[in-house]
């Protein structure tokens, strides 16, 4: 894949939008063996919402905010926030299309009792290249003793 000038600017503006957030000490692009460049500091981010959650619905009052990048050294940092719903027991991004429930792919921090967290963790560089890729192929999901099938999800963007 070329990097044209379009793909450096589009990442260089995410690094920029996110510098609030996150800790960004410089934007670049790694090559990963066998898959298309990774371009760093891309932004993904997902609106929650208990009526996004499929089969059924989650939490009708549920909302929340996940926001995120892909820092230079491979991890994958975020920030989640959520608010009227029952205390989080998981939250992970799955692979899956907004109408289907997907594998888990990353397991994230539990949200603490503000409703809000702020991490890192390591993936796996071809997990990486398939998000920054396709982010819609993937979603953001808290569970909760209400709703163990997830109470809030949003779709990847």
């Amino acid at each position: 894949m070329i990097r044209t000038p379009t793909m450096t600017t589009r990442a260089a503006a995410s690094c920029a939008s996110l510098a609030g957030l996150f800790a960004i000490s410089a934007c670049a692009t790694v090559e990963v063996p066998g898959d298309a460049p990774l371009y760093l500091a891309t932004s993904i981010e997902a609106e929650l919402s208990g009526a996004n959650e499929v089969p059924e619905l989650g939490d009708p009052d549920g909302e929340g905010r996940f926001v995120a990048e892909i820092e230079e050294d491979g991890r994958l940092c975020y920030a989640i926030s959520a608010a009227n719903i029952a205390p989080v027991t998981g939250v992970h991004i799955h692979e899956g299309a907004s109408d289907v429930n997907g594998n888990v792919v990353v397991d994230l921090i539990i949200l603490g009792p503000d409703m809000e967290v702020e991490a890192c963790t390591n993936i796996e560089p071809s997990l990486a290249s398939q998000i920054v890729a396709d982010p819609s192929a993937f979603y953001v999901n808290l569970h909760n003793e209400p709703y163990p099938g997830g109470a809030i999800r949003g779709q990847l963007r």
